[in-house]
């Protein structure tokens, strides 16, 4: 092959700029036919534009695959006829035994009488910002965090900065060095 057409080749397809065709030029036509069998590494716009193409295949692949499943449902659907799935009802405290129904409704004012204590307690707190319909309709067991949480009190008292300290009236801290200008010496107050 000639060499001119391979270096054409390298720069069409972009491996190889305008620009570097004198380096080009000065490799043999061994070298250039190695050179022109390698594939062009994409820029980040090209493999973002094949990502998002690749990415706009799958949806559509999966929307053709959701329709032909939903057909396929509907015909099995329509083959089955009359025939329904089970339904569920929905059952009263009235539709339950006596027994269990005490044991509801004993849970169900125990835990009323518990979310009325954490909302009383929690619409006192100047810190709490929730209004009364808020918090009660939250999970008890969020209102009970919420006021463990409100009657938290911040005491610094504790901070310290981890350096002993002297009892009062005690200090022993060196007075600071002082410069005399005209000696130009440093003067320790105390020390002569």
């Amino acid at each position: 092959m000639d060499k001119d057409k391979l270096i054409q080749g390298l720069i069409d397809n972009g491996a190889f700029q305008e620009a570097e065709r004198p380096f080009l030029k000065g490799l043999t036509e061994e070298r250039l036919s190695a050179l022109s069998a390698l594939k062009k590494t994409p820029t980040a716009e090209e493999q973002a534009a094949a990502k998002k193409l690749a990415d706009e295949s799958a949806a559509e692949t999966a929307r053709q695959e959701l329709a032909a499943n939903k057909a396929a449902e509907d015909k099995a659907a329509a083959e089955k006829g009359k025939e329904k799935p089970a339904e569920h009802k929905l059952i009263g405290l009235a539709d339950l035994d006596p027994e269990t129904r005490e044991a509801v409704m004993t849970a169900r004012a125990a835990l009323s009488g518990q979310k009325s204590k954490y909302v009383g307690a929690l619409k006192v707190n100047k810190r709490c910002l929730f209004t009364e319909a808020e918090l009660n309709a939250m999970p008890v067991e969020q209102l009970k965090r919420l006021a463990t949480l409100a009657q938290v009190e911040v005491d610094f008292s504790g901070n310290d900065t981890g350096e002993e300290r002297q009892p009062e009236g005690t200090d022993d801290t060196p007075e600071m060095p002082v410069f005399d200008f005209k000696t130009n010496q440093i003067v320790h107050p105390g020390k002569k």
